[in-house]
């Protein structure tokens, strides 16, 4: 099948006034994650969401002053020719499940646009949220009463419930630093996998402290003594050391989990260069690439790149996981 070559070029909805809007033009790979690493439906929102976001800068908008994206199964499968339209099909199905977007079905094509929650992976400017009417997620318009209720834990939880603890350890960095912190999501998550991993709050204020005193007066400053950076499993436990000299060693069950984080973060890392793959191989590489392409390479050359970066991560993932069952083995023989 013969495919028109075409152009890189920069949409005209990400840049204004030649500065850029601040408009998420990437693959959210951790929707791919939330889905069940289902990378076809995380693909397929991606090409609606675009599509959506285009009639709004176009101002598109129904009555009610929302945008929809009108297509078939076949009418995608034509933008994404490595995709069938049962492949499609499925894809929409899961994003419905998912409550990521509203349909509206018809004998020849569907309705598409996001609901709130589809938003949150992909954020809407300030001057879009002026324009843009956003509708709840509910049952498809033709057949409400024929869609079951699908919960999905891993999207609702996005919405994450704070502990004390976390807003004293984040409000001891917002104070050391002299910069306000929100309680994010990302700051929440890996905090609580310290706890998790059996380390506490004091420890976690000693690793603030140290790295301020490391890191002041210095070029890096505002980018490490930020929570993701403080608190990241992988390099926590260095922190740690240096925070408290060599006398620090952890438990057996602090040692497992660690692992454990390592071998997640290996796999988070295997499948995000999975999804770009698959998108460079289809040879889609215009203004829509669902990520920057590398100047000095080819789409073919960071297909191989990403491959071998897949294949590392994979063999690093297995690699923690053989250590957790021998250090688990190694405890019930004690």
């Amino acid at each position: 099948m013969s495919r028109t070559k075409r152009e890189n070029h920069i949409g005209d909805h990400t840049m204004k006034n030649n500065n850029a809007t601040g408009i998420k033009h990437s693959l959210s790979v951790d929707l791919c994650i939330d889905l069940g690493n289902n990378v076809v439906a995380a693909l397929i929102f991606h090409h609606i969401q675009i599509n959506v976001r285009s009639r709004l800068a176009d101002n598109v908008l129904d009555e009610n002053g929302t945008p929809w994206f009108e297509c078939s199964y076949s009418g995608i499968c034509n933008y994404m020719i490595e995709l069938t339209p049962k492949q499609v099909e499925c894809g929409i199905k899961r994003l419905k499940e998912a409550k990521l977007i509203k349909v509206i079905t018809s004998n020849k094509k569907n309705k598409y646009t996001l609901t709130e929650c589809g938003w949150d992976y992909y954020p809407l400017t300030e001057e879009e949220k002026k324009k843009i009417n956003i509708p709840v997620a509910e049952a498809e318009e033709a057949d409400k009463t024929a869609v079951a209720k699908t919960s999905d834990d891993a999207i609702n939880k996005r919405v994450i419930n704070v502990s004390d603890d976390v807003k004293e350890v984040i409000d001891y960095v917002s104070q050391k630093v002299g910069k306000h912190y929100d309680y994010a999501n990302s700051y929440i998550k890996n905090i609580n996998s310290l706890f998790a991993a059996g380390y506490t709050k004091a420890d976690m204020i000693a690793v603030v402290d140290q790295r301020y005193e490391d890191l002041q007066d210095t070029k890096e400053f505002n980018v490490m003594m930020n929570p993701s950076k403080l608190f990241f499993i992988k390099t926590f436990p260095n922190y740690l050391k240096d925070a408290k000299g060599n006398d620090v060693s952890m438990t057996p069950e602090q040692l497992v989990q660690d692992v454990k984080e390592k071998q997640k973060y290996h796999l988070r890392e295997a499948k995000k260069c999975q999804v770009e793959r698959l998108v460079l191989e289809t040879g889609a590489c215009d203004d829509n690439l669902p990520f920057d392409l590398i100047t000095t390479m080819t789409p073919e050359e960071m297909a191989k790149d990403r491959r071998k970066k897949e294949v590392y991560h994979l063999r690093q993932a297995d690699k923690f996981a053989n250590m957790a069952k021998l250090m688990k083995n190694s405890q019930s023989v004690k």
